[in-house]
């Protein structure tokens, strides 16, 4: 009874640590940005605390009589420490942001600032969590015999604790509670942990005290002379007979080198299973539906399949005395999988995955069937490898300890070389292998370094064996493994992962960069399409999309009086930002962007997008927006947040009160911010939420219809905007040809597009919740999609929005009589065109009809109108001719996101 407790003590310490390293990374997000160089920044400071905490407390559990009492303060350190890192990472914060501009850091520079930072503040409660496991096992297990056995249950059960852990945070406790409640619940957790092993440590019965120095000496050589009867053949002989000098130090070194090829596999093993979760949880993100709810999933699998590989290879370590054979044979299946799994990604992604997002998000119960269908792909994919990678650690704690005789110290110092493969599998794989050579090649070489694994581990495991046969025959089996990977390296890329693009379509474009995969598709009428992840969509080159975005560029620029200093976060195709190079009083343009892939990808829309990359007014900056508006000390008349997807993970930063709080501080006097919302995208409580926000910031705001998209506009100061002066501003000769080429010449259009004012936006977002760093209610959103249209959520928003619509009242304030009932007319017609394209989306053609004719009849130069009736004229003279009753014209095309 009392080991099945200690053992769910460390389950739940393994629950606690798993959602510390997720809450963490979202503190230190705050201020680093979610670039993966940050966000390696601090999983190394995780990691690099865990092994150095393993390494050290290792020597002083052997040495404690009553090691259950060392985990207990190991368990009361973390839960202190824990309570005091949020204050400090604020501190850290702070520090950063003044740091970085007064010293200019940039590159590399910026890059070591920031995995100093994350040591400084993490390493203390990591380290600490480190020595738990080489603690506990001291204090259960009695003799070597027991480590692989003692130390593998546990190490299952602290991962399936972890599993629990990312459940409980991706599902429960970060939506409902926010990070710092959840930091707090972690922390106190931490403390009843320490409390219930200090009560177990004052029943246990103390180890026999430390041996003498001699003692110790003599203990060395018994260990050395056992660990000579497990080594091979030639250095046995070498051995037991009598060598001179040079021959015993040269033996000496090979028996150091023998004994250290457990730690040289475990930590190869790290690297192997770190790498290819990176390379695998990308693919997954690829196919199915990449929110915070589905990656809370996928990993959670991962994990399961860790601990069950533990717990299995556990129970079976005594009926085995070729512990490193199974090693060997686990990473050569681990290296056929990592080439197989392409064409199984690609079958799910073509067969199971569109079809059950689409399915299972339009039921009543979302999130359960959404969890249960994400674990279930999940598994189907990642539970097989997943199991042979946790199996291969307590192999390797078995061998070291029975040939160093010891019991902590050996599982420190497995878990710790383990730990320090997985540190380098995650930033070398993160920050250099999939940004230069893709998620294909850099599974295809996690799988090479196992075989090695493997060959070096048949080579420890000596030739006297009762298994030699099949040693002989795995070694060429691996061998010939790693030659086929090799040979498929090459040519391997992420389109193995996915499905096939239909007839006509071929890419033209194709980058894997440290935040996703890039794509430029061309279909068979030259239309080039912009893709990140195969999933999401920032614009094609259709007439329709280029209309629609050259309309989002031009409308922040028409509501300052001078907007002579931009900042657009987002590039994309960069044809939103022509007006900007067009706009005679703009003299400087910043863009952020995260992507290098996005910049890249840029240049194949040159034509569209004036050779935006190569403008004298453009100034880029490749890096996270959020971290760039933190240190930058520049002052915008004009910030634009481009369109992002919200419900994506770490999105929610985005629409965040922290972040119009930065924007805010940058903006010179009477400048705008100007947020895109992708309606199709916010679940009704997230958009009240996003306009909560806003306005909690920004109380003089102007909400702005654009196709399926609102702009919300806000600023600090109350000035009133002139219609004379709007008028102006279109009729200047730089922009003049280019608003009569796109349509967009007339004000009446600009005015009419207007949806809500400050009034109008207290009103429909009253009781919805701010979103903040802390409470990210965006980003947890449950987002429903509707089958049949994709355009359904738009609809539902937008008619929402319509009961509450108003014109802009300042502005027709400004207004003569004429001009006002001119405006009047065309805002009425707007409403009445917004309504036709509401029943048109929903198959209701004689309404939509009906709406349409309203609206031409006001104002017979309404876009929206003007753009769909003939095809109801052309479906009219159809059923004349045809003398049938009814017939309903195709739905149009509608730009998507």
């Amino acid at each position: 009874m009392r080991t099945r407790l200690l053992v769910g003590l460390f389950s739940l310490s393994g629950a606690c640590g798993l959602v510390y390293e997720l809450v963490w990374l979202r503190l230190f997000g705050a201020f680093f940005g979610v670039t993966q160089v940050a966000t390696s920044a601090v999983i190394a400071a995780f990691m690099g605390g865990l092994a150095l905490g393993a390494r050290w407390f290792a020597g002083r559990a052997e040495r404690d009589r009553n090691p259950l009492r060392l985990y207990a303060l190991l368990e009361l350190g973390i839960g202190l420490t824990a309570l005091a890192l949020p204050r400090a990472v604020g501190l850290l914060g702070q520090g950063y942001e003044a740091m970085v501009p007064a010293l200019g850091l940039k590159g590399p520079w910026l890059v070591a600032l920031r995995f100093v930072l994350a040591g400084a503040v993490m390493l203390v409660p990591t380290t600490l969590m480190g020595g738990t496991l080489p603690a506990l096992t001291q204090a259960l297990a009695r003799a070597s015999a027991q480590v692989g056995r003692v130390a593998g249950h546990l190490y299952a059960a602290n991962t399936l604790g972890a599993v629990a852990g990312v459940l409980a945070a991706g599902l429960l406790l970060l939506p409902r509670f926010g990070v710092t409640a959840t930091h707090s619940t972690l922390a106190i957790a931490n403390l009843a942990i320490a409390l219930v092993a200090w009560l177990f440590s004052r029943r246990a019965t103390e180890l026999p005290a430390p041996a003498g120095r001699g003692q110790q000496d003599r203990a060395a050589g018994a260990r050395a002379a056992a660990s000579s009867r497990e080594l091979p053949g030639p250095l046995v002989r070498r051995r037991v007979g009598t060598a001179s000098p040079g021959r015993r130090r040269s033996d000496d070194a090979m028996l150091t080198s023998h004994l250290g090829g457990p730690l040289a596999l475990a930590a190869l093993s790290g690297f192997v299973a770190l790498a290819y979760e990176l390379t695998w949880l990308r693919v997954l993100s690829f196919v199915t539906y990449d929110s915070v709810f589905s990656f809370a999933c996928t990993l959670s699998v991962f994990l399961l399949g860790i601990a069950g590989g533990s717990e299995l290879c556990s129970r079976g370590l005594a009926r085995t005395r070729v512990p490193l054979l199974w090693f060997a044979r686990f990473q050569v299946a681990l290296a056929i999988y990592a080439a197989l799994c392409p064409p199984l990604f690609r079958l799910v992604d073509t067969h199971l995955a569109r079809e059950f997002d689409t399915q299972y998000l339009a039921q009543a119960s979302w999130l359960t069937v959404a969890v249960i269908k994400q674990l279930a792909l999940g598994g189907a994919l990642l539970l097989l490898p997943t199991l042979l990678m946790g199996a291969s650690l307590p192999c390797l704690l078995r061998v070291h300890a029975e040939r160093s005789q010891g019991v902590a110290g050996p599982t420190g110092r497995v878990y710790a070389a383990n730990t320090w493969g997985a540190l380098a599998g995650a930033v070398l794989t993160g920050l250099l292998l999939i940004p230069a050579w893709g998620i294909a090649r850099s599974s295809l070489l996690a799988g090479v370094v196992g075989l090695s694994a493997a060959l070096l581990a048949l080579r420890l495991q000596g030739e006297d064996t009762q298994e030699g046969r099949l040693r002989s025959r795995l070694r060429p089996i691996a061998t010939s493994c790693g030659v086929v990977l090799l040979c498929l390296a090459p040519a391997a890329h992420a389109g193995w992962f996915l499905k096939q693009l239909p007839a006509g379509q071929r890419i033209v474009f194709r980058q894997e960069d440290a935040s996703g995969l890039v794509e430029v598709i061309q279909a068979k009428d030259g239309r080039r399409t912009l893709f990140t992840n195969r999933t999401h969509r920032w614009g094609d080159t259709s007439p329709t999309m280029l209309q629609a975005m050259r309309r989002q560029g031009y409308l922040p620029l028409m509501l300052h009086h001078k907007p002579a200093r931009v900042l657009e976060v987002g590039l994309g195709t960069g044809v939103n930002l022509v007006p900007a190079l067009l706009h005679p009083e703009v003299q400087r343009l910043d863009v952020v962007e995260i992507s290098t892939g996005i910049v890249a990808a840029a240049r194949y829309f040159d034509e569209h997008n004036q050779h935006l990359l190569d403008h004298p007014k453009l100034q880029l900056h490749v890096e996270d927006g959020r971290s760039f508006l933190r240190v930058t000390r520049r002052r915008f008349d004009v910030m634009v947040l481009g369109i992002f997807t919200p419900y994506r993970p770490n999105s929610g930063y985005l629409f965040s009160r922290e972040l119009y709080e930065h924007c805010a501080r940058r903006l010179a006097p009477a400048g705008l911010l100007v947020q895109w919302l992708p309606l199709n995208q916010l679940s009704p409580k997230a958009l009240r939420t996003v306009l909560a926000t806003f306005k909690a910031v920004f109380p003089s705001l102007h909400v702005y219809e654009r196709a399926h998209y609102l702009a919300v506009v806000g600023s600090l100061g109350s000035g009133a905007l002139a219609y004379s002066e709007l008028a102006a501003r279109f009729r200047l000769p730089s922009i003049g040809s280019d608003l009569e080429r796109w349509n967009l010449a007339r004000p009446e259009g600009f005015v009419a597009a207007h949806l809500l004012g400050p009034a109008e936006v207290g009103a429909f977002a009253a009781g919805a919740p701010v979103n903040s760093e802390n409470r990210l209610a965006v980003e947890f959103s449950r987002l429903r999609l509707h089958a049949g249209s994709r355009y359904a959520q738009a609809t539902q928003h937008l008619e929402q929005l319509l009961a509450w619509r108003t014109p802009h009242r300042s502005l027709l304030g400004t207004m003569g009589p004429q001009q006002r009932h001119r405006m009047e007319q065309a805002f009425a017609a707007r409403g009445h065109a917004l309504r036709g394209a509401i029943h048109e989306v929903r198959s209701q053609h004689r309404l939509a009809l009906v709406q349409f004719a309203k609206a031409l009849a006001l104002d017979p130069n309404e876009e929206i109108a003007r753009s769909e009736m003939p095809k109801y004229e052309r479906a009219l003279r159809t059923l004349r001719q045809r003398a049938v009753p009814s017939e309903t014209p195709t739905r149009p095309s509608v730009p998507d996101p």
